[in-house]
């Protein structure tokens, strides 16, 4: 009720919201084909910065739309890592990452920073992994 009070208030805003809800529907459906009908729209609308940006990249909007192709898991894994490398930022060195990456992937399972420990790699098959202290890292693998 609230949005649509809006809407009849600012009709410009009714506009711009149609114009997103195409644009999600053509990535959702994966087709492109009302796609330059979508730009010459929002040329005229509340986006039109939006519009005029995503146009003059249209080559790469119409693939993204179009490919079964995607690079989400190799972006997965870029962000998995770059998150663990910002927790890991000014508490040790290159050992201390590896160790983290490594037990990461034996265990599902990374660190407890609040405690102050890491979840030590296991170096034996059907070892438990043990908790050591972040400063003790001669202890690492």
């Amino acid at each position: 009720m609230l949005v649509a009070q809006a809407e009849a208030a600012l009709p410009a805003l009714a506009t711009a919201r149609h114009l997103v809800d195409r644009f999600v529907a053509m990535g959702r459906n994966g087709t492109a084909g009302d796609l330059k009908a979508w730009f010459i729209a929002g040329a005229t609308s509340e986006i039109a910065s939006v519009a005029r940006g995503l146009a003059s990249d249209q080559a790469a909007i119409v693939a993204a739309l179009t490919e079964p192709l995607s690079n989400g898991q190799t972006e997965g894994q870029i962000n998995r890592l770059k998150t663990l490398k910002r927790q890991m930022y000014g508490r040790a060195n290159i050992d201390l990452l590896k160790a983290r990456l490594v037990a990461a992937s034996r265990t599902g399972k990374c660190t407890n920073f609040e405690s102050g420990q890491i979840l030590h790699a296991c170096s034996q098959e059907g070892s438990t992994p043990s908790l050591v202290p972040l400063h003790s890292q001669g202890d690492l693998p």
